[in-house]
C-alpha cells in the first residue's frame, strides 16, 4: 500500500465524505424507524455498505491531510500502543468490580475506570517496558533517517 498512489487517493475532499456518510447514515436511521416495506432490507445493505465506506475513507483522508506530520508524543503512544493493547483489559476488567458498592454514577464510574486504566498502562509501559528487551521486542527494528533529525524510526517491512 505504501509504494503505491492509493494513499494520495484516499485524500480527495475527505469532509465530502464524511458529510455525505452522516447523511446517508440519517437516511438509514429514517428508513429503519419509519417505513415497514419490503424493500427497506436491502436498501438498508446497500446504503450501510456507502456509509461504512465514505466514513472510512473520509476519515482516514482527513487524518492524511491534518495529522500526518511527526509528533514525538504520537510518537511515544504508537510505541506504547501494543502493550497498552495486551495489558489493559485485566486493569479494565478489576476497576469497575472495585468501584461496584460505590454508589457512584455510573458516569462518574466510567471515568474512574477510563482514566486510572490509562495512568497505569502509559506508567507500566515507562517504569517496566520502554527500555527493558520486552520494548525492544515490541517496538520493532530501529533506524534513523540522516538529515532530517529524527534518530529513532521504526522500520517498515
Amino acid at each position: 500500500i505504501y509504494r503505491t498512489d492509493l494513499i494520495d487517493s484516499l485524500k480527495w475532499k475527505p469532509l465530502w465524505q464524511i458529510a455525505l456518510g452522516l447523511i446517508l447514515f440519517t437516511i438509514s436511521m429514517y428508513i429503519e424507524l419509519e417505513m415497514k416495506a419490503t424493500w427497506t432490507f436491502s436498501a438498508l445493505q446497500v446504503i450501510n455498505a456507502m456509509v461504512t465506506s465514505l466514513m472510512t475513507f473520509g476519515i482516514i483522508g482527513w487524518f492524511l491531510n491534518n495529522c500526518n506530520d511527526y509528533s514525538k508524543p504520537m510518537a511515544y503512544i504508537m510505541d506504547a500502543a501494543y502493550f497498552v493493547y495486551l495489558i489493559h483489559v485485566p486493569i479494565s476488567v478489576m476497576i469497575p468490580g472495585l468501584l461496584a458498592d460505590s454508589g457512584l454514577p455510573a458516569i462518574i464510574q466510567f471515568v474512574i475506570t477510563f482514566s486510572t486504566t490509562i495512568l497505569i498502562c502509559f506508567s507500566l509501559y515507562h517504569v517496566a517496558v520502554r527500555k527493558s528487551f520486552v520494548g525492544k521486542f515490541l517496538n520493532g527494528k530501529l533506524f534513523s533517517l540522516p538529515g532530517t533529525g529524527i534518530e529513532k524510526v521504526k522500520a517498515i517491512p
